[in-house]
Parts: C-alpha cells; structure tokens; sequence
C-alpha cells in the first residue's frame, strides 16, 4: 500500500504501517505510553486480528480490503462533560466522505458513531479519551472502514464501498480521510461545538421517526429528538423524554 500525498497540515505526517497487529488502538496506546504523543499521528495496519468496536464489541476485516487505523489527537480545549462532540465530529467526516465517494446512496449516522449507506453499516469508530481535570488530554480514533470486501458471512446489515459501485482504490480513501478529518478538527478547535452537534443531527438515522428500541428491562416505542452533548440519545415515550447511554438502549 502506497499513500498518495495528503494535503494536511499534520495529520498523517507522523504514520507507521504496520501489516499486522492486534488493534490499531492498542498499538498506539503502547506507543505513546513510551514516547511523546504527536498530534496527527496515524497508525495503520493492513490487517488487524482482534479489532474492538464501541463497549468492547469486537470488528472483523479481511486483509488488505478495509481500513484499520487509528488516529492521536490533543483536544485539549474539549472538556471531559464534551467529550462526545469528538465522536460527532468523527462520524460526520466520515460521512462526508462517503457522500462524496459513494453519489446517489444513503448515508447517514447511527447513534453513537456508525456510519450506514443504505440502512448497512459500512463503518464503525471507537474513540478512547485520556483525561487530565476538566480537559481531554489524549484522544485515540480508531476506523474500521469496509472498502473492497465483498462478502460478509452471516452479517447480512453489513456492505463495503465496493458493493455500493465504488471502483477505486483504497489509498484514496484514507487520503480523503485523513483530510476531511483534519479540516473538522481544526473547525472543532476554534469552538464549533455547537455547528457540530447541529450537522450531526442532520444525518443522524431515525432522528423524528418512531422507531422500537429495547432497553434493559423490555421493549417500547419511540421517536428520538437528540443527542444530548454527553453522547445520550433522547428518545420520546409514551411515559415522556428517556435519556440513554450506549448499550443501555438497542434499536430493534
């Protein structure tokens, strides 16, 4: 795999390919741990053997097929009660992209960061923070992108970019990734939290619909209105406004 030249200002200046690793994630959480963190430091890896996804649900990608990498920036300016506009900002890059790259399908966001096309999910995001105080010191965003598989094996919701009539390559993908997710960043540290969150719910799959959800006690339906900035889903009931965290509410 070759980069082509990305046009950003650090990210991707500072990258280590790797062929094989565990978790993306993990590898730079040893990195840093064991040198000085570099904002815009990318770890990419042509296959990764025991991916995680949000709550520690595991992600699976063949070989030189996908994206598996993961990403190191210094919000510093984000406090930790925000944190989750880095997730909003991280998903709705990747949604641009898609858009761009993927004309005349679906794309939008599914609570709290998958990316669908077409009610499948092409993308996942898992996001793990390091705080110091108030502030995010350390953020590590990890990507796990379908782009050429072209079968998935008892996971009938889940397609790639190739099965949606994308016919490039790979290297471009992560090059406009790479930029996109830059350009939001930089938009994110002038203190746009609030035109982030407004985007996000542009795109967010399901927003002003009723839809069933399961919690942990029993099944109900509803219509969600937002996210709250601390990454809850608002969703309306017939009992009033429920507020949920991941994992504490499924869609059915």
């Amino acid at each position: 795999m070759i980069l082509p030249s990305v046009n950003t200002l650090f990210t991707g200046k500072f990258l280590i390919k790797l062929n094989e690793i565990d978790s993306t994630n993990n590898f730079l959480k040893n990195w840093i741990s064991n040198n000085a963190p570099i904002e815009g430091a990318v770890i990419l890896a042509e296959q990764q053997t025991a991916g995680r996804g949000q709550a520690g649900t595991s992600w699976q990608s063949i070989a030189n097929q996908n994206i598996t990498m993961s990403l190191l920036y210094l919000p510093k300016m984000v406090m930790a009660k925000d944190q989750f506009v880095i997730s909003a900002m991280i998903a709705l890059s990747i949604y641009e992209v898609l858009n761009e790259l993927l004309p005349n399908h679906l794309v939008e966001i599914k609570w709290p960061n998958d990316i669908m096309v077409d009610h499948q999910k092409i993308c996942g995001v898992l996001i793990e923070n390091t705080i110091q105080g108030a502030y995010i010191q350390n953020c590590i965003i990890g990507i796990g992108l379908n782009v050429l598989q072209d079968d998935f094996e008892n996971l009938p919701f889940a397609t790639s970019m190739y099965l949606k009539g994308y016919l490039g390559n790979i290297e471009t993908v992560i090059k406009r990734l790479l930029e996109t997710i830059e350009k939001n960043y930089l938009f994110l540290k002038t203190g746009k939290n609030k035109e982030i969150f407004d985007q996000y719910h542009e795109v967010l799959m399901g927003k002003g619909q009723s839809l069933k959800f399961s919690d942990l006690h029993s099944e109900f339906s509803g219509i969600i209105q937002k996210v709250a900035p601390d990454g809850r889903l608002a969703i309306l009931t017939d009992q009033g406004t429920k507020c949920f965290y991941h994992k504490e509410v499924v869609f059915l």
